[in-house]
C-alpha cells in the first residue's frame, strides 16, 4: 500500500560528490580557491590556542554563500549544516557564525583577496578545458 519507510536505515551513498550535478556552481568555488596562492592563507594564523579551520574550507564557504546571496553569517552556518553544496564544500565542518563573521569581514588580516588582489586572479576551465572567465 505505501513505499517502504525507515529513517533508522543507512543511506547510500555517503560520498556527497557523488549528488552534486557535473556543472554546478560550487565546483567553480572550490576549483577557484583550491588554485589560490597558499601563500596568501599562510599568514592568516598567528599560531597558539585550538587549532584553527583551514582558510580555503572557510573561503568555499563563504564565496559559495555570497554567490547564493545568503550574507549572513548566520544563514551561512545553518546551511553548512542542512544543505549538501555547503556540506561538501567544507568537508562537513560546521563553525560557528561567530568564526565565519570574523573570516567574512574581520581584520585585513583575515581577507586575503584585498592583500593581494593580483595573486587572487584565477582563470577557470570549463568541463572541455575552454576557458569561461575569470573568477575573485
Amino acid at each position: 500500500m505505501y513505499i517502504y519507510y525507515n529513517q533508522d536505515q543507512l543511506i547510500l551513498p555517503m560520498d556527497l560528490e557523488i549528488l552534486i550535478p557535473k556543472h554546478h556552481l560550487c565546483w567553480v568555488v572550490d576549483l577557484a580557491v583550491e588554485k589560490m596562492d597558499p601563500a596568501l592563507f599562510v599568514s592568516l594564523y598567528p599560531g597558539g590556542g585550538r587549532p584553527a579551520y583551514h582558510p580555503k574550507m572557510m573561503w568555499k564557504a563563504i564565496l559559495y554563500a555570497y554567490a547564493n546571496r545568503i550574507y549572513s553569517s548566520r544563514q551561512i552556518a545553518k546551511q553548512l549544516k542542512e544543505n549538501i553544496y555547503f556540506m561538501w564544500l567544507s568537508g562537513h565542518q560546521t563553525p560557528d557564525f561567530r568564526t565565519i563573521n570574523r573570516i567574512s569581514v574581520g581584520t585585513d588580516e583575515g581577507r586575503p583577496y584585498e592583500k593581494r588582489p593580483a595573486q587572487t586572479g584565477v582563470q577557470c576551465v570549463d568541463w572541455d578545458r575552454e576557458p569561461i572567465h575569470h573568477w575573485i
